[in-house]
């Protein structure tokens, strides 16, 4: 059957646990050839991919150029949000790797976060990625249970409900949060609010 393409990790996070699966179905060599391969740097293959092309076709059994080469990096590149649910796909794939810079990475610079009730709202994407760290002291996974999108141009508002499993127990609440639209077309935080008080 041979190998899956080395994209796949990026192309079906969010519909299951496609990495847990391939794990388990694959060899350690055959997770090892298509996943951890050293590659190129991005535009030292390119190059090299623009030196091939100008030599003319490549002769029976020569391999002088791999798109495989061009996207080995991809996967390292920080996902981008092109959409409110594009938003909640992402902080789910960060929180379960415990990735806090990309946690960090969906929420406007001048975002606001409010972590419970009777404590003061949090501003700023530093002081966010902070207030979210303690999510992290000990395991944890994160359910999105169901969500409601309202989007008006630029602007969306999003009600989630959610749950976090830890070694302790579970923590649930209903989100509201909004949303915004950056110039670039990326999708952003600017109010979140995890237990909608």
């Amino acid at each position: 059957m041979g190998l899956p393409c080395f994209k796949i990790l990026d192309c079906w996070f969010h519909y299951f646990a496609v990495e847990e699966h391939l794990r388990k179905e694959l060899s350690k060599e055959e997770w090892e050839q298509t996943f951890v391969r050293p590659g190129k740097p991005k535009m030292v293959a390119l190059a090299e991919g623009i030196a091939a092309a100008r030599k003319g076709p490549v002769a029976e059994g020569e391999n002088r150029f791999s798109y495989r080469d061009i996207g080995t990096h991809m996967r390292d590149i920080k996902k981008i949000a092109m959409n409110p649910e594009d938003v909640h796909v992402l902080f789910h794939k960060y929180f379960m790797e415990q990735d806090i810079e990309g946690l960090g990475s969906l929420f406007d610079e001048n975002a606001m976060f409010i972590p419970g009730k009777n404590l003061d709202p949090v501003f700023g994407r530093e002081n966010i990625k902070q207030a979210l760290q303690q999510y992290f002291d000990s395991p944890a996974a994160i359910e999105n249970l169901s969500k409601s999108i309202h989007q008006n141009g630029d602007i969306a508002l999003v009600k989630s409900a959610w749950r976090i499993q830890t070694d302790d127990g579970s923590i649930e609440g209903v989100a509201l949060e909004v949303m915004k639209r950056l110039p670039d077309g990326t999708w952003v935080y600017i109010i979140d609010n995890p237990y909608g008080i």
